[in-house]
């Protein structure tokens, strides 16, 4: 075996090279399943790393087809409503660093270099892109999944006790009754053009629908198998509605209530660009330090099609 300890800096980098591809391999086979972007939001990694921002047109058709007269000069016309944006695409990193001691001991021992830093170098770069997704990023100007700016916000109904739009205040029934609406008022108010196929509820809530009985109308059912089973949208589609439970939406509303998001989860309806984390070659960055750079790149959720997605605010109350 070589004295590791006279190792020069290009034989310390040549054995940490080589371990590059083990540590990376298991850094990205990781599984994060609290990482909910991926599961929420289409996204396109097809972007250009060079590119900074992406232009897309938000469209509406207007216009209906009415009868003719033959002698009539009057003739109705189609058009479209389009409204320009400009998405921005930023850069993100995050790396780890190796010392030569490390390197060292590996080659020595013959085990490889521990991933951990390289597992937490990734998972990191998860979370911030999980976070600019769901929620965006005031400081670059960001919009994500719970709050674009060209959607619709409603009210709960409020007919809870007391007045209230708050889901404690509410019979099982009235719960349901709620779910049953936020799926079909997307497709009724868009002239039965667009369906809901996804309602994300605050975590509690979620809870709630989960675990709550209806009772004798419906004897052995909870308010989400009921919902589940008998809704406008599989008895149109034969197609389930997704209903989900996602941290941040108790304080996403109006004033930092609680907010509902329905929408339907198509690339055509909303979309956001990313480019994944990937590390760059190693250099050294100090006298016995090497540095693995990561680099990744992020935009905001974009709605192409607003009428398919609605925000209900009320569920609950600000700081619950």
């Amino acid at each position: 075996m070589p004295d590791i300890t006279n190792m020069n800096d290009a034989q310390v980098l040549g054995f940490f090279v080589q371990q590059l591809a083990y540590i990376e391999r298991e850094a990205y086979q990781q599984q994060y399943p609290d990482i909910l972007f991926p599961e929420l939001v289409p996204v396109d990694t097809t972007l250009p790393s060079w590119v900074d921002a992406v232009t897309f047109f938000s469209a509406d058709r207007v216009g209906e087809a009415d009868w003719f007269n033959h002698a009539s000069r009057s003739v109705p016309n189609a058009d479209v409503d389009r409204q320009r944006f400009d998405s921005r695409v930023e850069d993100a990193s995050i790396g780890y660093i190796v010392t030569r001691k490390e390197i060292e001991k590996a080659q020595a021992t013959g085990i490889n270099i521990e991933t951990e830093r390289a597992n937490s170098a990734v998972r990191a770069s998860l979370e911030m892109t999980d976070r600019v997704l769901l929620g965006g990023d005031a400081n670059k100007g960001m919009t994500g999944l719970f709050n674009l700016p060209n959607v619709t916000v409603a009210n709960l109904q409020a007919d809870g006790t007391g007045g209230t739009t708050f889901w404690a205040n509410k019979s099982p029934q009235q719960k349901l009754r709620d779910l049953n609406y936020w799926v079909t008022i997307v497709n009724t108010s868009t002239g039965t053009v667009e369906w809901a196929d996804t309602i994300l509820l605050p975590v509690a809530m979620y809870m709630d629908a989960a675990n709550t009985y209806l009772g004798s109308e419906n004897p052995g059912k909870t308010v989400l198998q009921a919902f589940r089973e008998n809704n406008a949208y599989t008895a149109e589609t034969g197609r389930p509605v997704t209903v989900r439970g996602v941290r941040g939406l108790e304080s996403a509303g109006t004033s930092g209530v609680g907010r509902v998001v329905v929408y339907r989860k198509d690339p055509s309806v909303l979309k956001a660009y990313i480019n994944p984390h990937q590390f760059d070659a190693p250099w050294q960055v100090g006298a016995r330090i090497w540095q693995r750079p990561g680099f990744f790149r992020i935009g905001g959720v974009d709605a192409r099609r607003p009428g398919a997605i609605r925000y209900f605010d009320g569920i609950n109350p600000a700081g619950a």
